[in-house]
């Protein structure tokens, strides 16, 4: 059985990660649009405000997967060079 500090530290460095993730996403969604716009959209959420989250992460979401299209588009282009 492991210890309480083995299961402390790997809670901890779980936390750490998804916090590491939850700010990619924000700052991802944020360069995505702009910094303006991300203010503009989460304003118009306020009607709908358990709609935040969902709309940071699919903006999120949609940085990263640009992020991976340009690096895999990137590696075809040399392998045909």
């Amino acid at each position: 059985m492991p210890r309480i500090g083995a299961v402390r530290a790997r809670a901890t460095a779980l936390w750490w990660r998804l916090n590491d993730a939850a700010a990619t996403l924000y700052v991802g969604a944020a360069s995505l649009i702009g910094f303006e716009a991300l203010a503009l959209v989460l304003g118009f959420t306020t009607a709908w405000p358990i709609f935040i989250p969902v709309a940071v992460g699919l903006l999120g979401v949609i940085y990263v997967c640009r992020r991976w299209l340009k690096v895999a588009l990137g590696s075809l282009r040399r392998r045909r060079r």
